[in-house]
């Protein structure tokens, strides 16, 4: 159910897109290309972290794992990519990213994405910092270069992306809805963002857009930025990006 659900959500994307280039005066996205990854294998994602100081990974207990079994209560069987951290510094981005390939050169793309991921940060309690569910906040986005962390002044990690920071989106990279479900026995429960979004969020989504480089270079990249400050165990299963490219002529 929740596959269709996605399904619909995102051709209602692109059926506004179409409806919103008509209005004013626009051709429609002139063609489709699709990239969808389950993590039941190892779809070589690269894993890393930021906005934590440099030398604290043992501290910060980070770890990741690709093609891990899921949590019994999930379908049994089934596997996904395994991100998980500690936020001591009450800012921690924990991050995927893959080099896609088939986009056109300097081409303009309004892109649509759907992300599924296990998780058991329970919506409604709070903790220290923040709540477990409801202060951290999922992003996804496309560059055109290599997502890549730097050491700042202050030896953290920092990105070389605009993700906007915890609540607030960046240039390159959208909240798409928070970690949060409604367990209050950490058990791990599947959520597809996005979900029945609000008219504002399905504004912004609509608005997405992305343009390649003149080699046709772009990279998907997709995390969680908390303001929970304890450790947070998600388990990713699905995604998918659709790029719409736009007819500028």
């Amino acid at each position: 159910m929740e596959n269709i659900l996605r399904l619909l959500f995102l051709s209602v994307c692109f059926l506004t897109m179409i409806a919103n280039a008509s209005e004013n005066h626009f051709d429609p996205p002139a063609q489709l290309t699709n990239y969808k990854y389950t993590f039941s294998r190892a779809e070589y994602f690269h894993v890393s972290f930021a906005d934590y100081p440099k030398g604290q990974e043992s501290s910060y207990e980070l770890h990741f794992q690709e093609a891990t079994w899921l949590p019994r209560e999930i379908i049994p069987g089934r596997r996904g990519l395994l991100i998980s951290g500690i936020n001591h510094s009450d800012d921690l981005f924990m991050y995927a990213y893959k080099r896609l390939e088939g986009l056109k050169p300097n081409t303009p793309y309004h892109v649509t994405f759907s992300l599924e991921f296990a998780s058991n940060a329970p919506s409604a309690e709070s903790g220290t910092g923040g709540s477990p569910g409801s202060s951290v906040y999922v992003k996804i986005g496309v560059v055109a270069h290599e997502p890549e962390r730097y050491l700042d002044e202050n030896n953290y990690y920092r990105m070389n992306l605009d993700k906007g920071n915890q609540s607030t989106d960046g240039k390159d990279m959208i909240i798409i809805g928070t970690v949060g479900v409604d367990t209050h026995d950490a058990i791990y429960t599947l959520k597809t963002l996005p979900f029945q979004p609000t008219a504002e969020m399905q504004e912004k989504i609509e608005k997405y857009t992305f343009t390649t480089d003149e080699n046709g270079k772009a990279w998907l990249v997709f995390g969680t930025d908390s303001g929970f400050e304890s450790k947070s165990t998600f388990f990713y299963t699905n995604i998918v990006a659709i790029f719409h490219e736009i007819n500028t002529n």
